[in-house]
Protein backbone atom coordinates (compact mmCIF):
# COMPACT_ATOMS: atom_id res chain seq x y z
CA UNK A 1 0.00 0.00 0.00
CA UNK A 2 1.47 3.46 -1.00
CA UNK A 3 2.03 5.92 2.28
CA UNK A 4 1.82 9.50 2.33
CA UNK A 5 4.83 10.88 4.39
CA UNK A 6 5.55 14.35 5.49
CA UNK A 7 8.89 16.18 6.82
CA UNK A 8 10.62 18.88 6.84
CA UNK A 9 14.11 20.11 8.05
CA UNK A 10 16.33 17.01 7.31
CA UNK A 11 19.60 20.13 7.17
CA UNK A 12 21.70 17.06 5.60
CA UNK A 13 25.52 18.26 5.24
CA UNK A 14 24.45 21.24 8.03
CA UNK A 15 27.77 21.24 10.02
CA UNK A 16 27.05 22.89 12.66
CA UNK A 17 26.55 21.66 16.09
CA UNK A 18 23.01 22.98 16.94
CA UNK A 19 21.90 20.43 13.95
CA UNK A 20 23.27 17.46 14.99
CA UNK A 21 23.99 17.66 18.23
CA UNK A 22 20.94 19.04 18.98
CA UNK A 23 19.27 15.29 17.28
CA UNK A 24 21.35 13.17 19.76
CA UNK A 25 24.42 12.89 17.11
CA UNK A 26 28.42 13.32 17.46
CA UNK A 27 28.79 14.61 13.87
CA UNK A 28 26.94 15.69 10.62
CA UNK A 29 27.72 12.40 9.28
CA UNK A 30 26.29 10.17 11.48
CA UNK A 31 23.46 12.01 11.95
CA UNK A 32 23.13 11.65 7.92
CA UNK A 33 24.17 8.05 7.95
CA UNK A 34 21.37 7.87 10.63
CA UNK A 35 18.74 9.96 8.81
CA UNK A 36 19.39 8.04 5.35
CA UNK A 37 18.83 4.67 7.66
CA UNK A 38 15.92 5.48 9.33
CA UNK A 39 14.13 6.52 6.51
CA UNK A 40 14.88 3.70 3.81
CA UNK A 41 13.91 1.47 6.67
CA UNK A 42 10.16 3.04 6.66
CA UNK A 43 9.65 4.91 3.06
CA UNK A 44 9.50 2.46 0.17
CA UNK A 45 10.01 3.50 -2.98
CA UNK A 46 6.53 3.87 -4.15
CA UNK A 47 5.89 5.92 -1.17
CA UNK A 48 5.16 9.96 -1.38
CA UNK A 49 7.25 12.23 0.92
CA UNK A 50 6.59 15.64 1.06
CA UNK A 51 9.40 17.40 2.25
CA UNK A 52 8.21 21.23 3.72
CA UNK A 53 11.37 22.62 3.20
CA UNK A 54 15.40 23.00 4.21
CA UNK A 55 16.73 20.05 2.81
CA UNK A 56 20.25 21.37 2.94
CA UNK A 57 21.73 25.30 3.79
CA UNK A 58 24.88 24.65 1.55
CA UNK A 59 24.50 27.75 -1.07
CA UNK A 60 27.42 26.77 -3.14
CA UNK A 61 26.05 24.07 -5.91
CA UNK A 62 29.50 23.24 -6.97
CA UNK A 63 30.77 23.00 -3.80
CA UNK A 64 31.84 19.05 -2.37
CA UNK A 65 29.12 19.63 0.11
CA UNK A 66 26.91 20.64 -1.87
CA UNK A 67 27.64 17.28 -3.82
CA UNK A 68 27.97 14.93 -0.87
CA UNK A 69 24.55 16.24 0.23
CA UNK A 70 22.52 15.88 -3.19
CA UNK A 71 24.10 12.65 -2.99
CA UNK A 72 22.08 11.47 0.28
CA UNK A 73 18.95 13.09 -1.38
CA UNK A 74 19.08 10.84 -4.41
CA UNK A 75 19.68 7.85 -2.31
CA UNK A 76 16.33 8.28 -0.10
CA UNK A 77 13.45 6.08 -0.76
CA UNK A 78 10.08 7.48 -2.02
CA UNK A 79 8.85 9.58 -4.47
CA UNK A 80 9.41 13.46 -3.04
CA UNK A 81 8.20 16.99 -3.95
CA UNK A 82 10.11 19.07 -2.01
CA UNK A 83 8.51 22.47 -0.65
CA UNK A 84 10.73 25.63 -0.39
CA UNK A 85 11.90 26.77 3.02
CA UNK A 86 13.91 29.32 4.12
CA UNK A 87 17.45 27.61 3.25
CA UNK A 88 16.07 26.83 -0.16
CA UNK A 89 17.06 28.86 -3.15
CA UNK A 90 15.60 28.69 -6.68
CA UNK A 91 18.97 27.35 -8.12
CA UNK A 92 19.10 24.59 -5.45
CA UNK A 93 15.39 23.84 -6.21
CA UNK A 94 16.14 23.09 -9.86
CA UNK A 95 19.54 21.34 -8.89
CA UNK A 96 16.93 18.65 -6.78
CA UNK A 97 14.66 18.55 -9.48
CA UNK A 98 17.55 16.55 -11.25
CA UNK A 99 17.70 13.91 -8.79
CA UNK A 100 15.23 10.99 -10.26
CA UNK A 101 13.55 10.31 -6.89
CA UNK A 102 12.01 14.70 -6.79
CA UNK A 103 8.91 14.36 -8.45
CA UNK A 104 8.49 18.62 -7.99
CA UNK A 105 10.46 21.25 -5.87
CA UNK A 106 9.75 24.47 -5.61
CA UNK A 107 6.06 24.89 -4.37
CA UNK A 108 5.81 27.61 -1.12
CA UNK A 109 2.44 25.66 -0.05
CA UNK A 110 -0.30 24.03 -1.19
CA UNK A 111 -3.62 22.57 -0.39
CA UNK A 112 -3.99 18.25 0.29
CA UNK A 113 -7.38 16.60 0.34
CA UNK A 114 -7.19 13.10 0.37
CA UNK A 115 -10.57 10.68 0.61
CA UNK A 116 -8.54 7.87 2.76
CA UNK A 117 -7.93 10.49 5.66
CA UNK A 118 -11.62 11.10 6.05
CA UNK A 119 -11.84 13.87 3.29
CA UNK A 120 -9.55 16.47 5.67
CA UNK A 121 -8.07 18.68 3.61
CA UNK A 122 -4.20 19.95 4.72
CA UNK A 123 -2.52 23.12 4.28
CA UNK A 124 1.39 22.27 3.78
CA UNK A 125 3.76 24.76 4.21
CA UNK A 126 7.63 25.15 5.60
CA UNK A 127 6.58 28.34 7.55
CA UNK A 128 3.91 28.43 9.93
CA UNK A 129 0.09 30.09 9.50
CA UNK A 130 -2.58 30.70 11.35
CA UNK A 131 -5.71 28.25 10.17
CA UNK A 132 -8.99 29.38 9.43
Amino acid sequence: MRRIWVTSDLHIGHNKEFVYKERGFQSIEEHDSALLSNWNELVSPDDVVYVLGDVMLKKDLEDEEFSYALNILKQLNGELIIFRGNHDSESKLKKYETCENVIKAGEAACYLKYPAVKGYQFYLSHYPTLGQ
